[in-house]
C-alpha cells in the first residue's frame, strides 16, 4: 500500500496533532493534500523535525494555514545557502498561530534577532526559543515589545543575554509564565543569578532541559509550569 493511499484512508480522521519526522513523510503529506485539492483542516498542532527539507517544510506550512501551535527546528546550516529565507513568507501567513517552538536562527540572524521585526511574533501568546550549535550566542532582542505574549520559555544561558527584555516581560501584569531551562550543572547558580538580575519572581519556573522532550511529549509543559506557580502562591501567598 502506498503512503498516499494510506493517508487517504485516514482522511478526514487525521489527528489534530501532526508530527512529520523526516522529509519522506513530509513529502507524502504534501502530496496527498495536493492530490485531493483540499487543505488539512483538522490540523491544529504541527511539529516539523529538522530532517525535513526546508523547501518541503515551506510547502507544509502553506497547506496548514489553520494551525495554532508549531514546533519547527531548523538551524543556520539549513538556511545559509538561500538568498532569502524560504520559511519567512509561509510563517508570516499563519494568522491563527498562537504558540511557537522555534530555533532563533530559523527566522533571524546568526548573532542578533530583533523579534518585533517579524509580525508572526506579535500574534503569539506562547513562545519557546532555542539556540544550538553555531547560533549559541544569538541574542533575542525586543521580548518586552511583544504585547500579546503571556508565556515565554528559553534556555538559561540564552536568558543571560537578554536580561532587560525579561525584566520588561515580567513587568507586565499580563505575563503569566517564564520558563528557564537549565543543564544539571547549572542549577546551583540560579538563585543568586536571578537575584542579581532582578528576575526573582514567582512566575519564573526552572525546568531541567534534559527532560524537555519528555515534558512536551506528555502534553503542554506550560500547564505544568502554571501548576508550579499556583503551588508557590498557595504556599507563600500572593
Amino acid at each position: 500500500m502506498s503512503r498516499i493511499t494510506f493517508l487517504s484512508r485516514l482522511h478526514p480522521f487525521l489527528h489534530r496533532r501532526v508530527r512529520l519526522e523526516n522529509d519522506h513523510v513530509a513529502k507524502a503529506f504534501v502530496g496527498y493534500y495536493q492530490l485531493v485539492k483540499s487543505p488539512p483542516a483538522n490540523v491544529e498542532e504541527l511539529c516539523l523535525e529538522s530532517s525535513v527539507n526546508i523547501i518541503t517544510a515551506a510547502d507544509v506550512l502553506r497547506l496548514c494555514q489553520k494551525i495554532r501551535s508549531l514546533t519547527i527546528r531548523f538551524s543556520y546550516r539549513h538556511i545559509q545557502n538561500y538568498e532569502a529565507n524560504p520559511l519567512l513568507e509561509p510563517l508570516e501567513a499563519l494568522r491563527s498561530l498562537r504558540s511557537l517552538y522555534i530555533e532563533l536562527v530559523t527566522v533571524g540572524g546568526l548573532r542578533v534577532c530583533y523579534l518585533p521585526d517579524y509580525p508572526i511574533f506579535h500574534r503569539l501568546t506562547h513562545l519557546h526559543l532555542e539556540a544550538t550549535g553555531i547560533a549559541l550566542s544569538t541574542i533575542p532582542f525586543g521580548l518586552s515589545k511583544l504585547s500579546n505574549l503571556t508565556h515565554l520559555s528559553l534556555r538559561w544561558y540564552m536568558s543571560r543575554s537578554c536580561t532587560s527584555g525579561l525584566q520588561g516581560f515580567l513587568a507586565r501584569c499580563s505575563s503569566r509564565v517564564l520558563v528557564l531551562w537549565y543543564l544539571g550543572s547549572e542549577y546551583n547558580s540560579f538563585e543568586d543569578d536571578l537575584g542579581r538580575r532582578k528576575l526573582a519572581d514567582r512566575r519564573v519556573v526552572l525546568l531541567q532541559h534534559s527532560r524537555y522532550t519528555e515534558y512536551v511529549a506528555g502534553g503542554e509543559f506550560w500547564s505544568y509550569a502554571e501548576q508550579i506557580i499556583a503551588s508557590k502562591i498557595r504556599t507563600n501567598g500572593k
